[in-house]
């Protein structure tokens, strides 16, 4: 690393990190629990009965064993519909009865105005909380059927379709024969879909009276055998008819290996699965009309079809990658996006935030992504009450290809209604694209400990060159601050937003792979601070991690790169060949992002992230108890063998 900073980073703020693990819990004392929290709308959409899910801190000195008891009220003191999980204790596992709580995990319904803040209080309380209509109301070996009180979702554990059938009162919006599911096409021609094949399983991995989410784990298969597997989260609410879906596929196949050493590194390399498209299709089952807004212009309509299709960032570097083959932005041909209606041309920007609805007499639906423009390329079609969310849209001019163990994570809302209620969905849909985000009091954060010996700005004149530094990383000017060099470094697409660029080096193309837990390193900042910006940093970082700087195998590892975590690219390395994967390959001495994983997993409830931080520890494991001598990637180690030591 040369000179003092990395990305506009200060590297006294990266060495925060070292002390995550170290620290000692100090804080407040008593015995008794109450947690301000602050619900913030920066999308200018006023939210009721909003779901809300965050991670909150709590003092070892409080001595809380359970979450049992807590409650959330608003500002006025009324309670709202709340539930609760462990996720860590001090000195413990989550499932440590005997530990109190260190971190938990919070779900409930706020109400907060348009580009407002609201306050709500986590306490203990007596009584339960207010009952709500979310419940399951079958779960055998056929079906999985949740209530929410506003519409029914009947999974098929025979058939991997997503939504077997959605009924809002009255009207059935989605059936069987709508095939709703993963549709997609390889490079030859041959199609695959998720409801090709039943699921391997289909569980409530989160059972509460808020939220419950059902995952769903299967393949994207055809006539030919499996594409690449697919798991599906679909997280249903209390009171709402929205389905918030986290689909996460993967190129399940190992490397070729050849004396021993893995071949994973490069675009095409053996065993990738490469394919031209992949959407998600919701079919609904009545034709009508469709509605496309969230575009520079206002909203299209149409009895026909509506398509925008995201090609590029739209930002000032759209084309920097172009023609450089075979790095996933080298095929991009125009600047954002184009809209169409009926197949012609009818609107053209730069950055939107789409939705496309599609709405009948018996009612229907709407679907938006998160991040659309800037994990592009990115599609959204509608036509006779078929809406197609193609997360990798075959629009685009060059083809898609997953190295083994690669995968990719996106989060799509689909917004169902009844007659009448199209207005409120695609008020719902669009919403969903800047979710509430709820925060702890900076206070809170630095004295209860669970973040080691970390303290907020204390306007000590010692530290003003420390904070400044800080400072600069965000409002370092042109061409100096970390969001700028993002844009000039055109880290976007699937592949590259939410990475860091290494800009000291060769043009600054090669990425950084959370060197030294930079993820964490801002996600302590957004905590010192409260300055939301970092955490728009730190969520980016933190899904692109637990996806892309790791060679993802599944169940226990079987040889010393499974799970393995890919350090930053090589000095001077261009990264067109081989994005998030230097050619050392998975090493020790280079192994970051665990700790950032799992605090975001507390922060946010993030399962992938979860699964993603065992993964790296996992191998970390592995390497430690089969390498020659015991520890590093040379297969040398000069430790005592712990199981025979007396």
């Amino acid at each position: 690393m040369r000179g003092k900073r990395v990305l506009g980073l200060p590297v006294s703020v990266l060495m925060l990190v070292s002390m995550f693990f170290g620290g000692t819990a100090g804080g407040t004392q008593g015995k008794g629990v109450s947690i301000a929290l602050t619900v913030s709308e920066t999308a200018g959409i006023a939210r009721s009965a909003e779901p809300v899910t965050c991670g909150i801190p709590v003092p070892r000195a409080s001595s809380l064993m359970s979450a049992d008891g807590l409650h959330v009220t608003d500002g006025a003191g009324r309670e709202v519909p709340s539930q609760f999980q462990v996720t860590s204790r001090w000195g413990g596992g989550p499932t440590d009865a005997r530990k109190p709580v260190r971190w938990l995990l919070v779900d409930f319904e706020a109400d907060v105005a348009a580009g407002q803040e609201a306050r709500y209080t986590v306490s203990a309380g007596a009584g339960g909380p207010p009952s709500t209509g979310l419940g399951v109301a079958r779960n055998d070996s056929s079906v999985l059927q949740v209530t929410t009180g506003a519409a029914d979702f009947t999974f098929n554990k025979k058939k991997f379709n997503l939504l077997d059938s959605v009924r809002v009162g009255a009207s059935e919006i989605v059936s069987t024969a709508g095939r709703t599911g993963i549709v997609a096409q390889d490079t030859r021609g041959r199609t695959y879909a998720s409801y090709s094949k039943a699921p391997r399983s289909v569980t409530l991995e989160t059972d509460g009276p808020v939220r419950k989410t059902v995952k769903i784990q299967g393949a994207i298969a055809g006539a030919s055998g499996e594409l690449l597997d697919c798991v599906a989260r679909v997280s249903l609410f209390a009171g709402k008819s929205d389905a918030k879906i986290q689909v996460t596929v993967r190129n399940p196949r190992g490397p070729r290996v050849v004396e021993g050493q893995p071949d994973f590194c490069d675009i095409g390399c053996p065993n990738s699965a490469d394919f031209e498209n992949l959407d998600l299709v919701v079919g609904c089952t009545q034709a009508g009309t469709a509605r496309l807004g969230g575009l520079n212009g206002g909203d299209l309509s149409s009895a026909g079809s509506l398509s925008v299709y995201q090609d590029s960032s739209g930002g000032r570097a759209w084309n920097k990658y172009r023609g450089r083959h075979p790095r996933p932005q080298s095929y991009v041909s125009f600047r954002g996006y184009r809209a169409y209606s009926d197949g012609a041309l009818a609107s053209s920007g730069n950055r939107p935030k789409p939705w496309l609805g599609t709405a009948a007499s018996r009612g229907g639906a709407v679907a938006s992504v998160r991040d659309f423009w800037q994990n592009y390329p990115k599609a959204i079609r509608g036509a006779g009450g078929r809406i197609e969310v193609s997360l990798f849209p075959g629009e685009y001019a060059g083809p898609y290809s997953f190295r083994p163990g690669e995968q990719k994570t996106h989060e799509v809302t689909v917004c169902f209604h009844g007659p009448g209620g199209e207005s409120a969905a695609r008020s719902r849909a669009a919403a969903a694209q800047d979710p509430l985000v709820a925060s702890a009091s900076v206070e809170q954060y630095m004295t209860s400990g669970a973040m080691g010996r970390v303290t907020g700005p204390t306007g000590d004149g010692e530290f003003d060159s420390y904070e400044a530094l800080n400072r600069a990383t965000l409002d370092g000017g042109t061409g100096t601050d970390l969001f700028d060099v993002i844009e000039d470094a055109e880290f976007y697409s699937w592949q590259d937003f939410g990475e860091e660029p290494v800009d000291y080096e060769n043009g600054g193309t090669g990425s950084f792979n959370q060197k030294y837990n930079f993820d964490l390193g801002m996600i302590i900042q957004w905590m010192r601070t409260g300055d939301a910006r970092w955490w728009r940093l730190a969520e980016a970082a933190g899904k692109h991690t637990a996806d892309l700087d790791i060679y993802h195998h599944a169940g226990a590892p079987g040889a010393w790169y499974d799970g393995g975590f890919f350090g930053h690219s090589y000095h001077d390395e261009e990264n067109d060949l081989n994005p998030n994967r230097n050619y050392g390959k998975p090493h020790p001495d280079l192994v970051f992002g665990a700790p950032g994983l799992f605090q975001r997993y507390y922060m946010t409830g993030d399962p992938v992230a979860l699964e993603s931080a065992r993964e790296i520890s996992d191998n970390i494991r592995w390497r430690f108890d089969n390498s020659f001598g015991r520890g590093n990637g040379e297969g040398y180690a000069e430790v005592i063998d712990y199981r025979t030591a007396a």
